[in-house]
């Protein structure tokens, strides 16, 4: 099964948030199933896709997730779900990267 974990609490964060999706990424992999994080990252210009995660670039915020992804990356969040295709999509935090999977998870009925 692939599950996309979707959080902007994942990089540069030292959170219980954080600790439950390396936990669940751990898991996840160890029952054979392919996951992949979707989350934002301060310290990018760039979108980074890696084996693990997707990181679009993320701007400081003050709210409870501390990082948001810049507007700008907002749009090509559904390309890179698109491509990944998952089965399960488990979210984390609301934010607006968390809307926008939510929203691609009901236009494809997953």
């Amino acid at each position: 099964m692939k599950i996309a974990l979707v959080s902007d609490a994942y990089f540069d964060m030292c959170s219980t948030t954080s600790s439950h999706i390396a936990a669940a990424l751990k898991g996840f992999q160890k029952l054979g199933h392919e996951v992949r994080i979707f989350t934002s990252d301060v310290n990018t210009k760039r979108t980074v896709v890696e084996d693990d995660f997707v990181a679009f670039p993320g701007v400081p915020s003050y709210s409870r997730a501390a990082q948001g992804v810049k507007v700008s990356s907002l749009l090509s969040i559904s390309s890179y779900l698109d491509d990944f295709a998952p089965d399960i999509i488990h979210v984390f935090t609301f934010t607006m990267l968390s809307y926008m999977a939510v929203s691609y998870a009901i236009k494809n009925d997953i």
